[in-house]
């Protein structure tokens, strides 16, 4: 028995009683946990509704005979279905759908399969409107573990399926154009000295891009008096080789001249500048001249890198010319000096993309670096030299990506 103490009255109460309380307070305490549990049944259900209902995503339900038992309103928005349309569209029977492929979809997810379409297009038979969508297909299985049912999500993914695709054209006109621009810029570039006996040469022209800023030029001026003129705009790609044009331009007017080099790269100067001087492009650039009778290479340079001769007996030497930019000032004055240049003499030009690449540590190879890996080769000939020295820069760069245009010319005295 149980004595329960009152203010009043002790109250005792038989186990029959207690029993009965027992059962009470167990009764209270289900209903309890079973409101609580509907609670949560209400509350996950609700929240499952707000997510169908609220979705991005078109959702349907699709039983095994093809029909949708349920879509979402996102579902109704994408797939402009009315409540006819539901009524009467079947995933196996319907045109569009056919002709999409979706039975075969949902055949596979019935049995089993997780189906997923990438960019399918889809054609209204109402309107006749291609629509591209990215949708998948689900099988769910039912608590025996029977597919009953397919869960379709999808969405409307025409409008960045045809941005792609303008962005795709686009950049095939692009590339085509590149590749008109390459051909130009490759066809301006000098092939006359091909036809010098006296001189062996070796280049190699490398634009970052399709195109580049880098140019160079090779010609007779009269018998045995070649003039070379290598110049590096500033920038690369399209610009950069926009400007090759107007420097090839301006060049064939005075390339002809009878005059020293530094005269030329004065007159070019003072032109670039007239004619040019709002587009503000500037470049480095040199002017060679190799005199045969005389033995003598007489040259000239508006801000151009250090050059190397490589004569047969006494070795290597530097071209150091100095000299301001063409493009920044028109009362510039350039210095022209002159070397020896003897049978089995060699010359080695080149733009500062030679040297300005850098490794995957980001150490650059410079002209230090490129000075030690020219005098391994020195001994070479011309065609061995510069394919050399490429290769070595081109180790040295490794992975990484190529920094700038790179044009290197050989000259051999033969």
């Amino acid at each position: 028995a149980l004595s329960l103490y009152s203010h009043f009255n002790n109250v005792y109460l038989e186990d029959y009683d207690i029993e009965t309380i027992k059962r009470f307070v167990n009764q209270i305490s289900i209903t309890l946990r079973n409101t609580k549990l509907f609670a949560e049944i209400e509350r996950e259900k609700s929240f499952s509704n707000n997510l169908l209902e609220n979705s991005p995503f078109g959702i349907q339900v699709v039983n095994s005979l093809g029909e949708i038992v349920f879509i979402n309103p996102a579902g109704q928005k994408i797939s402009r279905f009315d409540k006819h349309d539901l009524a009467n569209y079947n995933y196996f029977s319907n045109k569009s759908a056919l002709d999409a492929e979706y039975d075969q979809a949902l055949n596979q997810a019935l049995d089993g399969d997780i189906v997923y379409r990438e960019d399918a297009k889809f054609i209204y038979e109402k309107t006749n409107e291609e629509q591209i969508v990215n949708i998948v297909f689900n099988p769910v299985r039912g608590i025996d573990g029977i597919i009953d049912n397919v869960l379709v999500m999808y969405y409307d993914n025409s409008e960045k399926y045809n941005f792609i695709n303008k962005l795709a054209e686009k950049d095939k006109i692009i590339t085509e154009d590149l590749f008109m621009a390459k051909q130009i810029q490759t066809n301006i570039l000098s092939k006359d000295y091909k036809k010098i006996q006296s001189l062996g040469f070796s280049i190699h022209f490398e634009p970052m891009m399709e195109v580049g800023g880098d140019i160079y030029d090779i010609f007779e001026v009269k018998k045995n008096y070649i003039r070379i003129f290598l110049a590096d705009a500033t920038g690369h790609g399209v610009q950069a080789a926009l400007t090759t044009m107007i420097l090839k331009s301006e060049y064939d007017k005075i390339k002809n001249f009878e005059v020293s080099p530094e005269i030329v790269i004065k007159i070019f100067n003072q032109n670039f500048i007239q004619n040019y001087i709002n587009l503000t492009v500037f470049f480095t650039c040199i002017v060679i001249d190799i005199d045969l009778e005389k033995n003598k290479v007489f040259y000239s340079s508006a801000g151009h890198p250090i050059q190397y001769l490589i004569g047969s007996s006494t070795g290597l030497k530097s071209l150091k010319a100095g000299g301001m930019m063409v493009g920044i000032e028109d009362s510039i004055e350039y210095k022209v000096k002159e070397i020896d240049f003897n049978q089995g003499d060699k010359l080695l030009l080149f733009t500062d993309g030679l040297f300005e690449e850098f490794n995957e540590e980001l150490e650059e190879l410079g002209e230090t670096r490129l000075e030690e890996i020219v005098c391994k080769y020195t001994e070479l000939s011309i065609d061995e030299l510069v394919n050399s020295v490429v290769r070595d820069a081109e180790d040295w760069r490794g992975t990484s990506k190529v920094n700038d245009d790179i044009t290197v010319i050989g000259v051999e005295k033969l």
